[in-house]
């Protein structure tokens, strides 16, 4: 009876792949042409409900307040260059959410030559990928937003 928001949801992979375990999915994605694809996939796969939303990129809009029960992300944050940009949207996935809602975010962890910066980096310029090198980075902004009980997973 869950309702879920696929953040970054490109072509609609996960929202379909999910279907039977929520009662609906809804995806979002900077991408016009990742919204196109996704109504298509859906469609093919059998998904009946969901709403898909194109956003600018660090905002929600046009999502209102407390509308999920889980918001998930798959391998998209750690593509945002931009900590500043990163931390708005963990803002805007705890406005979205409803009181006692939960996250599953993925991110590259540890350290790697092929990423750009660390968690708070800000690569206005040369954009590229993050890596969270310390863990209680993340936790810290996650307690300032407003999140509790903490999990993660290697």
């Amino acid at each position: 009876d869950k309702i879920a928001l696929d953040f970054g949801c490109g072509p609609g992979r996960n929202i379909a792949k999910f279907k039977d375990r929520f009662k609906r999915i809804d995806g979002t994605d900077i991408g016009a042409k990742n919204l196109e694809n996704a109504k298509l996939w859906l469609e093919t796969n059998g998904v009946k409900s969901y709403n898909l939303y194109k956003t600018n990129g660090d905002k929600l809009a046009p999502i209102s307040s407390d509308q999920y029960d889980i918001v998930f992300s798959t391998i998209c944050l750690q593509h945002i260059g931009v900590y500043e940009v990163r931390y708005s949207l963990l803002e805007e996935f705890f406005r979205v959410l409803k009181t006692g809602g939960s996250i599953c975010i993925q991110m590259g962890f540890g350290g790697s030559p092929h990423y750009y910066a660390g968690y708070k980096a800000n690569n206005y310029d040369k954009g590229g990928d993050v890596s969270i090198t310390d863990l209680n980075e993340l936790i810290d902004d996650l307690t300032k937003i407003g999140f509790k009980n903490f999990r993660q997973d290697f």
